[in-house]
């Protein structure tokens, strides 16, 4: 038979299909092999799962590292600023926020954040339950002393202290960190007329003084008493906030009257105040007296009011 060659069509048929069948021997062995791999790989994967998740002891140490694995790197949290006090409810870090377990006549709870841990915190504002069980009426013009506030604070420490100043009504408004020191301030209904309402702002930093009340300097008002809110149809108060040129932030108590009996314009004076991130003192700055004309038609507020609430989510702004 004649060598394969380039006249040979049969040769080089017969060469091809010698090549074919040695591939296919190639690759049954390497499927071969890689059958033997994978089987070991499962044996040898299985023996490390049965370590993992079996008898082996893992203690941990401070820092967080297994002692059987000292060659673990620790990564140690990034230290983030607080973030910026909210009204809004904040997501409770475990599975169960605080719960009230006393027994009150009135009860109403504020989540915010109070000492600037950035972890939330709770209160729970409340007239407690008398001995005998009977609850006095509720909103009464004459005022209830015996008013409380229970604060959880979300490090784990509590406390419960009086609000000597509530009296017909003791009603939590709304969380925002006023003097900037970095922890949210309350606001806090602490008595409620025919029209008009009064307002303190308290500070809840976590220690054994718990909430100070905000003294105004230089209002003309009581020390500690706080602003008037809200009003009727021939006087309006408003408390709204800014943010000045220099970041901090400005307090406006605005007290509007109408003129009697022709109703034709408002005397509105305007206050405005300062805070401090080092006390809890706010600092009358600024007083002016402007008259407007009456609008034809009803609206809220009936004349200008600068700033906008101080405590957003709460109904305290010019709205």
């Amino acid at each position: 038979m004649a060598a394969p060659g380039d006249d040979d069509p049969e040769g080089r048929l017969g060469d091809v299909r010698s090549r074919k069948h040695r591939r296919a021997v190639v690759r049954r062995l390497q499927v071969a092999a890689l059958t033997v791999a994978v089987v070991a790989g499962t044996i040898g994967g299985t023996f490390a799962l049965a370590h993992a998740f079996g008898g082996t002891h893992r203690t941990l140490v401070p820092g967080g590292v297994p002692s059987s694995s000292p060659t673990v790197p620790v990564v140690e949290p990034t230290p983030t600023d607080s973030p910026t006090p909210s009204p809004t409810p904040w997501p409770w870090p475990t599975n169960q926020p605080p719960v009230f377990t006393g027994s009150a006549c009135s009860l109403n709870m504020l989540t915010g954040e109070f000492d600037g841990d950035g972890i939330p915190d709770q209160a729970f504002v409340f007239y407690p339950q008398p001995a005998d069980g009977v609850c006095p009426p509720m909103h009464d013009v004459n005022g209830l002393a015996g008013w409380l506030i229970d604060i959880s604070w979300g490090s784990g420490t509590s406390g419960e202290w009086p609000l000597p100043d509530c009296a017909s009504v003791c009603n939590p408004l709304g969380v925002s960190d006023l003097n900037g020191d970095g922890t949210g301030d309350m606001a806090l209904q602490v008595d409620m007329g025919a029209s008009t309402s009064h307002v303190q702002i308290l500070q809840l930093n976590d220690d054994e003084r718990g909430p100070v009340t905000y003294q105004i300097s230089g209002s003309g008002l009581s020390a500690g008493w706080g602003f008037a809110w809200s009003g009727s149809v021939t006087h309006q108060d408003y408390i709204t906030c800014a943010r000045a040129s220099d970041g901090k932030t400005v307090l406006y108590a605005t007290s509007g009257v109408l003129s009697m009996p022709d109703g034709s314009q408002w005397t509105v004076v305007e206050r405005t105040f300062s805070f401090d991130p080092a006390t809890t003192v706010m600092t009358q700055t600024g007083e002016q007296s402007t008259i407007y004309p009456a609008p034809s038609q009803p609206s809220s507020p009936p004349f200008p009011v600068r700033g906008d609430a101080c405590f957003p989510g709460s109904n305290l702004g010019a709205t």
